[in-house]
């Protein structure tokens, strides 16, 4: 299922820094910056300077939950206060603690 977002939103998902302990922690994304990885991005987020495969920072999302547990986030680019550059997907992990595997249709940011 893809989505194509309008109106000024961004769709992504949410990803942290993997933890280099080896504790196991019971919220993986508790107390640390929660990263958002854009999966696609309207015609004015884009204008904006947005792209699917952009990482960026933002100060508020809203959750999406969808079909079989698939979690999307939706922000729009005037809630985004930083861009990350020179990343490695492989440094990520999702909420739930797993590996970070992007759709199909999107490609990481060069």
């Amino acid at each position: 299922m893809r989505y194509e977002p309008v109106n000024g939103w961004i769709v992504g998902h949410a990803l942290v820094i993997k933890t280099k302990s080896a504790i196991v922690l019971a919220n993986p994304a508790h107390g640390i910056t929660r990263h958002y990885w854009i999966e696609s991005a309207s015609e004015e987020a884009e204008k904006a300077g947005y792209k699917a495969g952009d990482m960026v920072v933002a100060k508020m999302v809203y959750d999406m939950y969808l079909y079989r547990s698939e979690h999307r986030v939706v922000l729009t680019a005037d809630q985004i206060i930083s861009k990350v550059h020179e990343f490695s997907l492989d440094d990520f992990v999702t909420l739930k603690d797993e590996p970070f595997s992007p759709p199909n249709q999107a490609k990481a940011a060069e």
